[in-house]
């Protein structure tokens, strides 16, 4: 997996089962730039938690959209795939890297995750080092391990517009990045630290949207904030500490209790950790669910934290995006060329 270099203008896209979302932005910026944003229902059927499932009613839907003159000739594009199918893994191991990194990991697959995932992408971030038991130096990496079959299907859809794949992002990561939080630890340098969104940006209406002085990560004593994102399908609860993901886990929604009731349980799981042990707890919610204040002042009494909406930046259905705009992410080349040739096949 190499580092990719992303510049220039490209589109950002986040298709989920009730919208999507296309926004121009700039890669390579050191602020996440949203602009000429549009939302487009998605038509019934055609997406189900990530799965494009009816690619050419989608192909109208979004070929419509690109034929906006601020649109229209942009053809690199990145997509935040809102889906439950990504599974994330933390690993030690030894401290290599380059082809000797790339071969421990594929040697080690069924070691590190639960299950088969020979068909799957498989991306890594380096977030910590360590010391193993006999005392040698070690390296923990983040993975993300991603379905071929699940991201084929955007390849075909968006190459047959005349669009460029160039980053494949997952929203967990992408909301991270929106609010300046990493899965690294703290007191690593590694990479180009990014700047939060922007308080100066506009919002979805091209209006522009005033500063939330209380939007920044807390970054001192062991208060820690939970940036909460409801989406259409999901809950994604991410535990914020001085910059740095402690937790992150996406819960399904179903419009009844189920969805409070698991959060609850997450919470509980994380007040015996030990960054939530003993910590003040406040919430900021984003996401594109309509009635957000209202879900806001539902997961603050469930929760029993103060929660409110965050509007900083972007308008919150845009968060996601912003964060994808942003990403930088190992991958695989070689993953990408095959993706890119079997996705005449879907």
């Amino acid at each position: 997996m190499s580092k990719s270099t992303l510049s220039g203008k490209a589109l950002v896209m986040q298709i989920d089962r009730e919208h999507i979302r296309i926004a121009q932005t700039v890669l390579g910026a050191a602020w996440s730039q949203l602009t000429s944003m549009k939302v487009l229902d998605t038509p019934y059927g055609a997406v189900e938690d990530g799965e494009l499932r009816q690619i050419d009613t989608l192909r109208e839907v979004i070929g419509a959209a690109l034929q906006d003159p601020e649109l229209h000739r942009i053809r690199q594009v990145v997509v935040t795939l809102c889906t439950s199918q990504i599974i994330t893994e933390k690993v030690s191991v030894p401290k290599v890297s380059g082809a000797k990194l790339e071969a421990l990991l594929t040697a080690n697959l069924d070691v590190y995750f639960p299950v088969d995932v020979r068909d799957y992408l498989i991306a890594h971030q380096q977030v910590g080092e360590s010391v193993s038991k006999q005392g040698a130096p070690e390296q923990q990496l983040q993975l993300w391990a991603t379905p071929k079959s699940l991201v084929a299907p955007y390849y075909t859809l968006l190459n047959s517009l005349g669009l460029s794949v160039v980053m494949v992002d997952w929203f967990g990561r992408s909301l991270a990045t929106a609010v300046s939080a990493s899965f690294i630890e703290p007191g690593m340098a590694v990479g180009r630290k990014k700047k939060p969104v922007k308080a100066a940006a506009v919002g979805a209406d091209g209006a522009p949207v005033s500063e939330d002085a209380e939007q920044a990560s807390v970054s001192d004593g062991s208060a820690v904030t939970l940036y909460a994102a409801a989406e259409p399908d999901h809950l994604l609860m991410t535990f914020v500490q001085s910059g740095h993901v402690k937790l992150q886990r996406l819960l399904p929604r179903n419009g009844g209790d189920g969805e409070f009731y698991e959060a609850q349980l997450v919470m509980d799981y994380f007040h015996e950790t030990g960054a939530g042990r003993g910590s003040s707890i406040q919430g900021r919610l984003v996401g594109s669910l309509p009635g957000l204040s209202d879900y806001a002042e539902r997961l603050a009494a469930e929760l029993d934290i103060p929660v409110r909406v965050l509007s900083s930046g972007y308008d919150p259905e845009w968060y996601i995006c912003a964060g994808a705009a942003m990403a930088e992410l190992d991958r695989s080349e070689e993953h990408t060329s095959e993706l890119q040739s079997r996705s005449d096949l879907v």
